[in-house]
């Protein structure tokens, strides 16, 4: 069990379904005991924090601005939408655990692409006070399972490898 006293709370921005639905078989696998809110959009990881206070989160690099829906297209796609919320957790001086997982390779990132590595660099610089680690997802390799893995155990507190 991740915390012995209470069910972990994990907040989890994810706009891909699929990719949403493997990380939480995933998390169920390995230990089951805790509570998911699930959110599609920067702007309701960003209203999420507004409201609740999770014990981790678990963040895609690529998100939309808003949440879509029948008569709402997304806004504009945020290549780097995880910044944004990270942004807003460092000026709201929210501390949580954050973990990114993402799809891509390379991101658009203040007027420039930046590949993995390099954003690896910036989280850890700029967010060090709740950036716990990236997990570069990709279904074929399968890869990511024990890298997330890694990343719990290492960075927050009793998690079973």
């Amino acid at each position: 069990m991740w915390l012995m006293e209470r069910v972990m709370r994990i907040l989890f921005a994810e706009d891909d379904d699929p990719k949403s639905q493997n990380i939480e078989s995933f998390l169920v696998e390995r230990d089951g005991d805790f509570s998911m809110l699930k959110v599609k959009s920067v702007r309701s990881a960003i209203d999420a924090l507004r409201r609740t206070k999770p014990d981790l989160i678990l963040l895609d690099m690529s998100l939309p601005t808003f949440d879509i829906g029948r008569s709402e297209p997304g806004g504009r796609p945020q290549s780097a939408g995880g910044i944004s919320v990270l942004d807003h957790m460092q000026h709201a001086e929210i501390v949580v655990p954050t973990i990114i997982i993402t799809q891509h390779e390379a991101f658009d990132y203040e007027g420039s692409t930046i590949s993995l590595s390099a954003l690896l660099k910036t989280l850890s610089a700029k967010y060090s006070d709740c950036f716990a680690g990236l997990v570069r997802y990709n279904t074929i390799t399968g890869q990511w399972r024990s890298d997330l893995a890694n990343v719990l155990s290492s960075h927050i507190g009793g998690a079973r490898s």
